[in-house]
């Protein structure tokens, strides 16, 4: 539980204007020792890929934190409108493994959540909906090893991702200017906003 609590703190700030926030933070991984990705059995590789979702969110949380600090939430929806992919893609060149945020109502096109992943959303919201913890969805084949670990709201994510009413004037017509056909609101706290997935290969 400390564990949970720990992530869901950093993703608020990490993903106000994008993806709401998840659980806890070990200590950050370094390429030097991880790209190599010498561990095979599926919880060692579901340890490694729990650490890369982290590394990604740290990076995307001190860049969102700066934008946020200079320009305010609308200034950090334009921040995220232009950075937040290639954040991505740098970190995970960095990390030897694809890192992607996929959605079943992204912001972004580039976010939607694919059919498989879709089943793993599903399953996520099926959890909270019994109100049980949502643990990482864990699939493998010869070549690569998926891990695909959720990202659930809190209060602050509603500043960009809630109804209209818990969003200001400013950053609803940044959002409407910026995404014009955005589906990433109406979430309330506690819902499944979407997954890290994170691909290693073996």
């Amino acid at each position: 539980m400390k564990r949970n609590q720990l992530i869901t703190i950093l993703f608020s700030i990490s993903l106000i204007a994008f993806y709401s926030c998840a659980s806890e933070q070990s200590e950050p991984t370094t390429p030097e020792n991880n790209t190599k990705h010498e561990h095979t059995t599926t919880s060692e590789y579901q340890q490694i890929g729990q650490n890369f979702a982290q590394e990604l969110q740290i990076n995307l949380g001190k860049a969102l934190q700066q934008a946020i600090s200079a320009k305010g939430i609308p200034g950090a929806i334009a921040f995220c409108n232009i950075k937040a992919l290639p954040i991505t893609d740098s970190i995970s060149k960095t990390l030897n493994a694809k890192i992607r945020r996929v959605t079943d109502k992204p912001r972004n096109s580039a976010n939607q959540a694919k059919e498989g992943e879709l089943f793993y959303l599903e399953m996520g919201k099926q959890a909270l909906a019994n109100n049980k913890e949502i643990k990482p969805f864990i699939s493998e084949d010869e070549k690569n090893f998926m891990g695909y670990y959720p990202i659930v709201t809190n209060q602050m994510c509603l500043n960009c991702h809630g109804a209209a009413s818990d969003i200001s004037k400013e950053a609803l017509a940044k959002i409407k200017s910026l995404y014009p056909n955005d589906k990433a609101k109406d979430y309330k706290t506690n819902e499944l906003r979407g997954m890290f997935v994170v691909e290693i290969k073996k």
